[in-house]
């Protein structure tokens, strides 16, 4: 029965580490991964003209609070439809975000991994593009020229790049900007900025949490479950090591009876038992989190995923703070179920254990 309870110890806090570690890794490696490809503080719209006087206020603002990149970008969602002389009309079609980039030429377009993908696109096809902005004006015809993988899936399945003059030309405007990225060096900062720029310019600013509360707040979620999942498995480990102090109680009657009849101090005979099950649920504990320790470490430099994986590695993130408190938390539970059955020794009747 003690060794139920030692390994029941070991293994939930193998998972409990284990766990905790890869879905902190995960949570950190997509937050990560939001702030490398998305702007930490954001103005979209519909596409608008914005006279110099307003730039260079919205400008100061911005570097007033340490901006280390200001874009005004025109971006739009549109379709795209792939033309092929094999077959009439369109082949294939599909809701895609075209976002204006200088390096390329008219005529040029670069499209996501994911979409070229999902479309069966290789370099040289003819793509024909429409804006939702102008749905009936004439498409944009131009063909694929290059390749982009963004770490954001939705950007490597969506994103389409076209030259300005292409873009300008297909939603008939130019000039003008439908979105303003600001990114900072501490995105932390997001919030006083927007705040700031809601009192210049007041309409639409979003912050990085803001534009991925949903996302944010799923993740979150996520962990918090799984810690309260691994919760319960060192519960189940403390019931254990209860239940089998419980019955080395019952089975030492005689001896700690006699040991009282001799002198011994009735709370010596408790801290023995006490001592015991603390003992079983430190040494199970420990163990759990070294084999954790080297599992996390095992995943993190050395396991890759199939190449099927959009990201092949595992992001492990092994705090010790974490590690160590819940190291604690387990070894008070041990400490917590090793004091009940310690106290049954105080209802034992001497004389009648010794009969």
């Amino acid at each position: 029965m003690t060794r139920f309870a030692f390994a029941g110890f070991a293994v939930a806090m193998f998972s409990w580490v284990t766990v905790h570690s890869v879905m902190s890794g995960l949570q950190k490696d997509r937050i990560q991964v939001l702030l490398d490809e998305q702007p930490h503080v954001l103005w979209e719209s519909t596409p608008r003209l914005f006279d110099d006087d307003l730039k260079s206020r919205i400008d100061a603002v911005a570097k007033r609070h340490g901006a280390s990149e200001i874009h005004y970008v025109l971006q739009t969602e549109g379709l795209v439809e792939l033309i092929r002389p094999d077959e009439r009309g369109r082949a294939q079609g599909a809701g895609i975000v075209m976002r204006a980039d200088p390096e390329l030429a008219p005529g040029e377009v670069a499209i996501g991994g994911e979409l070229a993908m999902m479309t069966d696109l290789t370099k040289g096809t003819e793509l024909r593009l429409r804006s939702i902005w102008n749905l009936e004006g004439v498409p944009l015809v131009a063909r694929v020229s290059d390749f982009h993988y963004p770490r954001n899936f939705q950007d490597a399945k969506q994103l389409v790049s076209v030259s300005p003059a292409d873009l300008e030309s297909l939603i008939e405007q130019r000039g003008a900007s439908s979105r303003i990225e600001i990114r900072l060096p501490d995105p932390e900062r997001a919030e006083a900025l927007r705040a700031d720029l809601n009192k210049l310019f007041p309409e639409h600013w979003h912050t990085w949490r803001d534009l991925n509360r949903s996302l944010l707040v799923s993740l979150a979620l996520e962990r918090n479950m799984m810690a309260l999942a691994m919760f319960f498995l060192v519960v189940l480990a403390s019931l254990a090591l209860y239940l089998s102090l419980s019955v080395r109680v019952v089975e030492r009657t005689r001896q700690s009876a006699l040991l009282l009849a001799l002198g011994a101090r009735m709370k010596v005979v408790r801290n023995v038992f006490l001592f015991e099950g603390f003992v079983i649920g430190a040494i199970g504990t420990t163990l759990g989190v070294v084999l954790s320790l080297g599992f996390c470490w095992f995943l993190k430099n050395h396991f890759q995923l199939p190449e099927m994986y959009y990201s092949r590695s595992i992001p492990v993130d092994v705090s010790g703070g974490s590690v160590l408190g819940l190291t604690l938390l387990a070894m008070t539970l041990a400490l917590v179920a090793s004091y009940f059955p310690a106290q049954q020794v105080s209802k034992i009747e001497i004389a009648e254990a010794l009969k």
